[in-house]
């Protein structure tokens, strides 16, 4: 059979020969060779567009898990207060955890004390500090930061003193 190059579309693999018969649009395939069959190649596509799913999600997890665990909201926030409490705390991850009260909350007339803000404390001497600062009873100028959420290796609160004046 002559082949019609001009009503031919160019498609070399919709006339195949098997044995001695030619049929247009059949494809006769030997003992040994095997087709490629449709619900691997399309399997493939859409276990690549899960993994990409999976990375973005777990992407933008980590970025919330760290904006809200690894970023401080507030820094470097300074205020006079009294320290009401402080105890060593934790059972594998040991930092200080007390109760304190803004000198402002105390003084102001308009405002009704409801209760201290709770904090915590990694440094060990700053610990000390604020120790002895409840135990005299006087005031003292703290600095700290506040994030969104608590780590338990930083302590139970979500307000961390990180200096003392």
């Amino acid at each position: 059979m002559k082949r019609d190059y001009f009503l031919d579309d160019g498609d070399e693999e919709d006339v195949v020969t098997a044995g001695s018969e030619s049929r247009r649009g059949e494809i006769h395939f030997e003992d040994d060779e095997q087709p490629a069959r449709p619900s691997a190649v399309a399997g493939r596509g859409k276990s690549h567009a899960l993994r990409w799913v999976v990375l973005t999600i777990g992407a933008v997890l980590g970025v919330i898990a760290y904006l809200r665990y690894g970023t401080p909201y507030v820094t470097d926030a300074t205020d006079e207060v009294y320290i009401l409490s402080i105890q060593r705390e934790g059972l594998l991850f040991k930092t200080f955890e007390g109760e304190m009260v803004s000198r402002r909350e105390l003084a102001g007339s308009d405002r009704v004390y409801s209760r201290g803000l709770s904090f915590s404390v990694e440094d060990e001497a700053i610990g000390a500090k604020l120790q002895e600062a409840k135990l005299s009873g006087r005031p003292l100028t703290v600095v700290y930061k506040r994030y969104y959420g608590a780590l338990p290796w930083r302590g139970s609160s979500t307000t961390f003193i990180t200096d003392v004046r």
